[in-house]
């Protein structure tokens, strides 16, 4: 009798231990197909991005800061996004025109305004607004710095 009561214990704790099994398995799938739905509900909410071009290099820029203590300089590399699918090839005639906008925004600003967290991203949304009012017809993304120094 005493082996029997064992046995009893050892399937009903097999028992337990597949039940348990069985609902951790089924939370499991509740839980993914939630959230790929939820997803799916998301994707549709957000269009898909577009397709992104390779932006367009003006080269190496290299402008003297507005500080007035002493001789600071900024050296970089810019390269543009031009959203305008029928500019891109006429983006190079604009080029003397996108750098004079970039030369001028950095020349209104000094080392130390630079040289803070946060000031790159600043200043790429100031370069991008100022190439944009002057060339709208390109339709100006993003601002890329392939190189950025100071001295």
């Amino acid at each position: 009798m005493r082996r029997n009561r064992r046995g009893r214990s050892l399937i009903l704790l097999v028992c337990v231990a597949l039940l348990g099994a069985l609902l951790a398995s089924g939370a499991t799938v509740y839980a993914l197909r939630g959230r790929s739905s939820h997803s799916g509900a998301q994707e549709a909410a957000h269009p898909a991005p577009r397709k992104l071009e390779p932006p367009v290099t003006l080269g190496e820029i290299l402008v003297n800061l507005a500080d007035q203590d002493a001789l600071r300089y900024c050296k970089l590399t810019v390269a543009v996004e031009i959203g305008n699918p029928a500019m891109r090839e006429k983006a190079k005639e604009f080029e003397p025109i996108l750098k004079d906008r970039i030369i001028g925004v950095l020349t209104r600003r000094t080392f130390r305004s630079l040289h803070n967290p946060g000031a790159l991203p600043k200043l790429k949304e100031e370069i991008q607004a100022a190439c944009a009012e002057r060339l709208p017809q390109l339709e100006i993304g993003e601002v890329y710095f392939d190189a950025f120094a100071m001295q």
